[in-house]
């Protein structure tokens, strides 16, 4: 039997059967099935999970790799080629955890560029968004939206912070502009903030 942890925070497969525990669940597998709810641990210290983590983006620019955007260091940066519309940056987890804040620190440090940081979903306009499964092609309308920033960007903002209140459960963030032009998206660094993990008793 498939095991499915879509909108789940902890999972038991046992016996044939997956226990999936968690928020608002939805059991999308079109088969009737009891899910237990299990109530959102109270608001506690956060864990930080994306240093080093695997990222990947739309084209960029040479040495402006997606990884230098989750490096530790404010003097990288992922930078889009030119030409690319609805650019989009993205980060692998490695495992689902519940994503509650996501923190954005786009370019700052040269006046010309700081302002193309705008219209992102974060997907997180840019958008920020968070999927409990792999992208399909460049469209990701259909992930769960923590934020999204209609800006431009000024450097007195500094690090952008994108928060929800309960969490996502997911493996993957995703930070895309969602407007038409091609201005860059220029991201220096993300972190990835996540509920501790909890027991399942």
């Amino acid at each position: 039997m498939r095991c499915s942890t879509l909108h789940g925070m902890a999972f038991i497969y046992k016996d044939g059967t997956c226990d999936i525990y968690g928020p608002s669940q939805v059991d999308f597998s079109g088969q009737e099935r009891l899910f237990r709810r299990l109530i959102s641990p109270p608001p506690g210290p956060l864990e930080e999970v994306s240093r080093g983590k695997p990222s990947e983006a739309t084209a960029n620019y040479p040495s402006f790799y997606p990884h230098n955007a989750v490096d530790d260091s404010d003097s990288t940066m992922y930078h889009s080629a030119n030409g690319i519309a609805r650019a989009w940056w993205m980060i692998d987890l490695l495992q689902h955890r519940l994503v509650r804040a996501v923190e954005v620190l786009p370019r700052y440090d040269f006046a010309p560029a700081v302002g193309r940081f705008h219209d992102v979903e974060k997907l997180i306009e840019p958008q920020i968004r968070v999927s409990s499964t792999p992208r399909n092609g460049e469209d990701f309308s259909s992930w769960n939206l923590i934020g999204q920033y209609a800006g431009p960007y000024t450097a007195a903002e500094w690090r952008l912070n994108f928060t929800h209140d309960i969490g996502i459960c997911g493996r993957y963030v995703v930070v895309q502009k969602v407007s038409s032009d091609t201005d860059h998206l220029q991201i220096v660094d993300v972190r990835v903030y996540v509920a501790p993990m909890m027991p399942i008793s």
